[in-house]
């Protein structure tokens, strides 16, 4: 037999030093975003908040009445810091942080930008910085990441059966 030497493989693209990947890069800058949308919605005066609102009870052809104004507000509350949460646990997890210590970050930095946001709003004409509003807020976070934590392992087990298969 002869003896063949094999050539070596050339190095390929160098790796960078930063651990950073471009998912964690994404989903930070998803959560930003995110919180970037809250502030500019904050700003707007009580007045201008209570057209859109009214607005979207039009669009959703639902009747102007205090009680219907109420709830899309408090909705929109929950919903956008359920999908903050999500975006939050997402960068942390993309980290390589244990579910535990991600979930517990994630739900710190919601709550931490919602007491920031409502206090923000009372310098707002028409706005006022409600803590039931934080807690809104901390529930919605608390639902996006635990609706990730339900979720995740279901997907982790059809990934590992349709892995297994091949």
């Amino acid at each position: 037999m002869k003896n063949t030497i094999k050539p070596e493989k050339p190095a390929g693209r160098p790796r960078l030093a930063c651990p950073l990947k471009l998912a964690s890069l994404l989903y930070f800058l998803l959560a930003i975003l995110l919180m970037m949308g809250i502030w500019i919605f904050s700003s707007r005066s009580g007045t201008v908040s209570q057209v859109q609102s009214d607005s979207l009870l039009d669009l959703l052809h639902l009747p102007e009445t205090p009680l219907a104004s109420f709830i899309i507000r408090k909705m929109a509350h929950f919903s956008i810091y359920l999908v903050l949460g999500i975006a939050w646990l997402l960068f942390f997890s993309s980290l390589g942080w244990s579910r535990k210590k991600a979930c517990l970050a994630a739900l710190a930095c919601c709550i931490l930008y919602a007491g920031i946001d409502e206090f923000h709003q009372t310098f707002i004409d028409g706005r006022s910085g409600e803590i039931r509003d934080v807690l809104l807020d901390g529930t919605g976070s608390l639902a996006g990441i635990g609706l990730c934590c339900l979720v995740a392992p279901v997907f982790q087990s059809l990934k590992a059966r349709f892995s297994a298969r091949k």
